[in-house]
């Protein structure tokens, strides 16, 4: 295929016999100033500038809706979509002239880059922080969960795509079918970010909900390949390219485990431990992001599985995983990647609809679809004996939609006009094998217009909100600690085990901990049940976890200060023998969450008495050495709070059930 080249004003594209003509305008990136310009030029001409006023606008407009909308219990993607509607031909674009000065059409290509470069880098991060080893770790009841929540609305939707294929026009099937495909995915990073939203990572139903969707995200994904390269199979014209297609994904698959994976070991073994990764290597490694993002482009992917399958090979937590979350998450997560949900919806027209049938039909596929998802979870649910209320509350959280569906939507709407010739193409060029899956690919691409887009977006803006108020308005985390009183030690009686959870961040605190028992003395009428948390600060992945070193299990990447700690303390049990025992366990979780963690294990163990590490350390010489100010006064705060004032605060305020 021969490539013309233009430049300046316009151009031309012949591939083959096929010529396409396209033009753009020549436009300078920085401006003079308002001093060193004289001529009547406006600042908005130039790129730059331009752009800087395009995301200030957006992040003005996203936050001042997520300021008011938050006190509705609605996520930050709520506030992203309508930003973009707003901005967007629905509102804005009724004010043309407004509308060419701050969004004109030849300024599209800057914030579509900038947004897809921040997803693809979200994407890369979501699967650093995954721990595909937690699916061998995960019980049963999230294995059945997670499965028959994927393969239920699977059958479903294909038994609903044979049924109404013969009454869909020919144009419609791929925008249907695919409709189908990607309302049924289990995306693990829009769960995971839903559940931080609510604030409820670390309750049970959180963590059943995380590993249900680990495994659901991995199921679907391999079912849609299996799918997919299963429908180009059996077609007549198109069995060189399944095998050159199977060949160069394995050839992509092997390039990253075979290449990224030792990369990202070689970087861990050469820093030292406790210390952050340079930041040479988190370079690199954001460079190895692009170079698999251009190749699983060229091979004929969607152009997320590579960073997504880069993010896998490379090793969760600390250090190197810690340290690309740390570099990287505060501009992806809080800029660019919301920026991809704020441009889909900046492509939304909900004024001008004419296909009135079709549109119809893809309310009534993703109705269909979300009753199949919620259904698929529930009842699974239910016969695992998840108490009702959260059964129904986990299947709105599984059924939740995001970014993700929001970049598969996008990444098909775009490429519309790019499959009007490629069939045409495919069968008058003699072309390379490599050409060939690129144009095959696009046929695939199963496109959506305007439309369909916009009624596919507006379809998870309903979604997010639903499940979102749905899940907060049935599941109350507090409601677990209605009717704990009286539980201190005054109330403890005087013969009976005093039982005490005692928290460490650090070897000091384990060290201060074993000084309280030896001067507590205990003895046999008065003995001592320690029971001791190691807290952990969840860096660098996305599933927290709560260890019970009694019953042998493991952290997937404990380190030597985890293990002498948990040495020191064991000490005491032998020290002490038959007046002393002590149960150890390790909570890897956010700071912000890790107050739940605590009062998990106080409750279960029936604690009388709860000793938390103070945030503030000082030297011999009373000269601060370490502080830990405002997560751990918060983490205290909210600690004693729940544990002390709420079961006071329900006993007047009862929950309603």
């Amino acid at each position: 295929m021969e490539m013309g080249s233009s430049t300046g004003h316009g151009g031309r594209e012949r591939p083959g016999n096929i010529t396409t003509d396209f033009c753009y305008v020549d436009m300078a990136l920085h401006s003079t100033g308002i001093w060193g310009s004289h001529d009547n030029t406006n600042l908005l001409d130039f790129a730059l500038p331009r752009l800087q006023l395009q995301l200030a606008i957006i992040f003005f407009i996203t936050q001042s809706l997520h300021l008011f909308l938050r006190r509705f219990h609605l996520p930050r993607l709520v506030s992203e979509i309508l930003a973009g509607i707003i901005l967007g031909p629905t509102i804005l674009g009724q004010f043309p002239n407004v509308e060419k000065a701050l969004f004109p059409p030849k300024g599209d290509v800057y914030l579509d880059l900038l947004s897809k470069i921040g997803y693809i880098f979200f994407i890369f991060l979501s699967g650093v922080k995954m721990d595909p080893r937690t699916v061998l770790r995960t019980g049963i009841k999230a294995w059945t969960i997670g499965v028959l929540a994927v393969t239920l609305p699977l059958g479903g939707s294909l038994m609903m795509t044979v049924l109404q294929q013969t009454e869909i026009h020919k144009y419609r099937i791929p925008a249907y079918k695919n409709t189908i495909s990607i309302q049924n995915l289990f995306p693990f990073p829009v769960i995971a970010t839903m559940l931080v939203d609510l604030k409820i990572m670390n309750s049970e139903l959180g963590r059943l909900a995380l590993a249900s969707a680990l495994i659901s995200d991995l199921v679907s994904n391999l079912s849609s390949t299996v799918i997919t390269y299963g429908r180009v199979g059996i077609m007549s014209f198109a069995n060189v390219i399944m095998v050159h297609s199977t060949f160069l994904t394995v050839c992509l698959i092997l390039f990253i485990f075979c290449v990224g994976r030792p990369l990202s070991l070689w970087i861990i073994k050469n820093t030292p431990e406790g210390k952050p990764v340079n930041r040479f290597h988190v370079i690199l490694m954001s460079f190895m992001v692009l170079i698999v993002v251009l190749l699983t482009d060229n091979v004929g992917l969607n152009y997320q599985y590579g960073p997504f399958l880069l993010g896998l090979a490379v090793p969760d937590g600390p250090p190197l995983g810690a340290t690309m979350v740390n570099r990287l998450e505060t501009l992806v997560s809080g800029l660019l990647a919301p920026l991809l949900v704020t441009y889909c919806g900046m492509n939304v027209n909900l004024v001008e609809v004419f296909d009135l049938q079709f549109v119809s039909l893809v309310w009534s596929v993703v109705g269909f679809c979300l009753a199949m998802k919620l259904v698929s979870v529930f009842v699974p649910a239910i016969i695992c004996k998840v108490p009702f209320k959260d059964a129904v509350a986990l299947a709105f959280i599984m059924s939740a939609q995001g970014v993700v569906q929001m970049s598969f939507y996008y990444y098909n709407y775009v490429n519309q006009v790019s499959c009007v010739a490629s069939v045409y193409c495919y069968q008058s060029l003699s072309l390379s094998p490599i050409s060939k899956i690129l144009i095959f690919s696009c046929i695939e691409l199963q496109t959506f217009d305007g439309e369909t887009f916009s009624m596919l977006t507006t379809s998870v803006l309903i979604q997010s909100a639903l499940s979102s108020l749905v899940v907060k308005s049935l599941y109350d985390y507090s409601r677990l600690y209605t009717g704990y009183q009286k539980r201190d030690i005054q109330h403890t009686s005087i013969n009976s085990e005093l039982r005490v959870l005692a928290c460490a961040h650090r070897v000091d605190d384990a060290l201060a901990i074993r000084k309280v028992v030896e001067v507590s003395f205990p003895s046999k009428e008065s003995p001592i049940a320690l029971y001791a948390l190691h807290m952990v600060e969840l860096a660098g992945r996305a599933h927290p976890q709560l260890i019970d070193h009694q019953l042998g299990q493991k952290s997937s990447n404990s380190t030597s200060r985890t293990q002498k700690m948990i040495d020191i303390l064991s000490s005491l049990e032998h020290q002490y023998s038959g007046v002393a025992t002590v149960q150890q366990f390790t909570a890897m979780s956010l700071t912000k969450f890790m107050h739940h963690d605590i009062c998990t294990v106080a409750f279960n163990k029936l604690a009388s008495l709860i000793i938390l590490p103070f945030h503030r350390k000082w030297n011999h010489q009373a000269a601060p050495v370490l502080s830990f100010q405002r997560p751990g006064a918060r983490l205290k705060v909210e600690a004693l709070f729940i544990y002390f004032f709420l079961p006071f605060y329900n006993k007047f305020h009862p929950t309603k059930n």
